[in-house]
């Protein structure tokens, strides 16, 4: 089994709620209002950046990044909840460009499902949907070099477990897996710009194992 494999079982089994006890109502948020939440991860990328047969890996661009997401939305009621993200991510180019510089951004819209809201270990599984940009910047000859790949995140899952801190407070691992296709490059070498659509677009992934704390009002 991979080291990539390993990882996201641990992850799997951290979420899944163990020992959870039933909570009084006291204990628990109100059923419907406002949710704020703030992850951190770290994620390793997969799938090329368009289909060409020498088009590179993700992988052979980036070792791994470290995405900071903001999620803000509403809870329906104790076991639906929906919302949007915006996440920024300092992504660590591969040890062959020494003096690359490299960033993730994403954005959308996301919906909850939580299984066991009145424990203690409240599980629960998602769906997420927006937009990813990708950006590498390097210096050649005193020029500063940028390419940017932009394009739908056609959809992300994603998993965990919240344990409850305090009625309005819970803190627990998250897993998540995004499917997105570039559809657009953009370049600049120095004060020369331009954009092309990507013809042959292929299909690449990020997986991103991290922790988030939620306060819910």
């Amino acid at each position: 089994m991979s080291d990539l494999s390993r990882l996201a079982c641990l992850s799997l089994l951290l979420a899944l709620p163990a020992a959870a006890d039933q909570l009084e109502p006291s204990q628990l948020p109100p059923e419907r209002g406002v949710y704020v939440g703030a992850r951190a991860s770290y994620g390793f990328p997969l799938g090329r950046f368009n289909a060409k047969p020498d088009q590179t890996f993700l992988s052979d661009s980036y070792d791994g990044s470290l995405p900071l997401q903001l999620d803000l939305g509403y809870r329906f009621n104790r076991y639906v909840r929906a919302g949007a993200y915006a996440s920024y991510a300092l992504v660590k180019p591969s040890s062959f460009c020494v003096d690359c510089r490299a960033s993730s951004v994403r954005y959308g819209v996301s919906a909850e499902l939580h299984v066991t809201p009145e424990m203690s270990t409240d599980a629960w599984a998602g769906l997420s949907a927006g937009y990813e940009q990708s950006a590498l910047l390097t210096t050649q000859k005193g020029t500063e070099v940028e390419s940017r790949y932009t394009g739908l995140e056609l959809f992300a899952l994603q998993g965990g477990a919240d344990y409850r801190l305090a009625p309005n407070w819970s803190l627990g691992p998250t897993l998540t897996w995004t499917f997105a296709r570039y559809s657009t490059l953009h370049a600049r070498i120095g004060d020369g710009q331009g954009s092309e659509s990507v013809q042959n677009r292929a299909l690449h992934c990020w997986m991103m194992f991290g922790a988030r704390v939620q306060a819910a009002f």
